[in-house]
């Protein structure tokens, strides 16, 4: 077989000075202006004519989204992270869908929306949210403004204002969608919730593309909220589990970010696409600092977190992924900011979860946990002469995961606030099927460490989305 190829090369220099940082994170980068060109600067550009079906195709998809009003327009813009508004390279973005609606046990059913405005200042973006709660019949806001103070190096500073409902366990690990769906069709809501209100600034920093730095100082006000609401789709007759209190107080604190991420992404728009498929890793470590005498807070601690996240290429197309993280702390740390073993909360899968324990299970002031998946794709069939195809090509998986957690000094009262530590390390290791019929996933896990709680599981098996939420 004889294949022969041709190519146009136009408009290029040699030895074209290019500028620092720009083979970072970003394989495709879309240049600020691409949204901005109109007709006649694409078809300058042709070297190909499009052909009469691509034509007719093009005017056919214009025309309909021209044809958009109303609620259907604001919903699809909402989808792709985009509004209508704006001119050139000033604009008017809307933020995630669950700044327009989410729900939990506190807020009940909350109705809100959030609007980014870019580059009405230079280098600038500020972002508006607001909503109200109508379980816990309280307004949230946050008003943020972000610059860029240098594009090589990356230098971004912000400043923002809040009143907003927050909860330990973080957006990293539990998102606003998925607190939603857990709520409404599993009647479980798994995370420790308190109110702050105050403002913050920030620094971030980019020397490289793969070394990102950041600063954060806070100033805010931590308060307990409750229970407000019991409402689930199914499982009415259950109840949600009470909030845990917090220690309350004026919260000002300094937080050091430092991380390393290999990952490459494609930029589109205001999105960023992970390129699966490659080997990579990610650390971070934080350190946040709290002083009483110094800074006047009513809190005086120091907190660290590391967590490094690792995609290994192995065997065929099968991959390793790999989670460590870790936690230490001195002085007094508030029950707000303990360290906790995640939980797969309604039997649901997700990534970097112990299957066999709950939603709140465990928590302390000092944490460690090592979690291990191996997808094996499907060459285990395939080398005892099966060759699936279509819906019956699915992934194998072998995972596990250790773990503890404890509390340093038992008399420090944070037993009081929901902290539970482990006994013992905790082990589970589990076997999976993911791809079943193209998107569900069907998991079995051993607990293998027995009596940490009474009435804890011993295996479990899960089916849920192959997709994450």
């Amino acid at each position: 077989m004889l294949m022969e190829m041709h190519a146009v090369l136009y408009d290029y220099t040699i030895n074209e000075e290019l500028p620092r940082g720009l083979f970072g994170r970003y394989e495709v980068q879309v240049d600020p202006g691409a949204d901005a060109a109109g007709p006649e600067k694409w078809e300058g550009w042709q070297i190909l004519p499009l052909t009469t079906a691509e034509v007719d195709a093009y005017v056919r998809i214009e025309r309909e989204v021209a044809e958009l009003t109303g609620v259907r327009k604001v919903l699809i813009n909402m989808l792709l992270g985009r509004s209508g508004a704006g001119s050139g390279t000033s604009r008017i973005v809307t933020t995630s869908f669950s700044d327009f609606f989410h729900f939990n046990r506190v807020e009940g059913m909350y109705l809100g929306a959030g609007l980014t405005l870019s580059d009405r200042l230079p280098l600038t973006d500020i972002t508006l949210r607001g909503g109200y709660g109508f379980a816990d019949r309280t307004w949230k806001y946050s008003l943020e403004l972000e610059r860029i103070l240098s594009k090589a190096p990356e230098l971004v500073g912000g400043f923002g204002l809040d009143r907003s409902l927050v909860w330990r366990e973080g957006l990293d690990f539990y998102t606003p969608s998925r607190i939603t769906s857990l709520g409404l069709f599993y009647h479980i809501d798994p995370v420790a919730y308190y109110l702050q209100q105050g403002w913050s600034f920030w620094l971030r920093f980019r020397p490289i593309g793969i070394v990102n730095l950041a600063y954060l100082y806070q100033d805010r006000e931590h308060s307990s909220v409750t229970r407000n609401t019991d409402f689930s789709i199914f499982n009415s007759s259950r109840t949600y589990r009470e909030n845990a209190p917090i220690i309350g107080g004026r919260m000002r604190s300094g937080t050091f970010s430092a991380e390393i991420d290999t990952r490459k992404f494609i930029q589109a728009g205001r999105m960023d696409i992970l390129i699966e498929g490659e080997n990579s890793i990610r650390i971070r470590g934080d350190l946040e600092i709290s002083d009483a005498s110094a800074w006047k807070s009513d809190f005086s601690f120091l907190r660290m977190m590391v967590m490094a996240d690792i995609h290994l290429n192995t065997v065929g197309s099968g991959y390793l992924e790999t989670i460590l993280r870790g936690g230490i702390s001195s002085g007094e740390l508030p029950p707000q900011l303990m360290f906790d073993l995640y939980g797969g909360a309604g039997g649901a899968y997700q990534r970097g979860a112990f299957m066999s324990l709950e939603a709140g299970e465990f928590a302390g002031d000092t944490m460690g946990l090592i979690w291990m998946e191996h997808n094996f794709r499907s060459w285990p069939l395939r080398l005892l002469g099966l060759r699936p195809r279509g819906q019956f090509d699915v992934d194998l998986l072998l995972h596990g995961a250790v773990g503890w957690c404890s509390i340093k000094d038992f008399n420090s009262g944070l037993r009081g606030y929901g902290a539970n530590a482990t006994r013992d390390t905790h082990w589970e290791v589990g076997v999976g099927v993911s791809r079943l019929m193209t998107f569900l996933r069907l998991d079995y896990t051993w607990r293998m460490t027995h009596g940490l709680l009474p009435g804890g599981k011993d295996a479990i098996l899960s089916i849920s989305a192959s997709a994450a939420f």
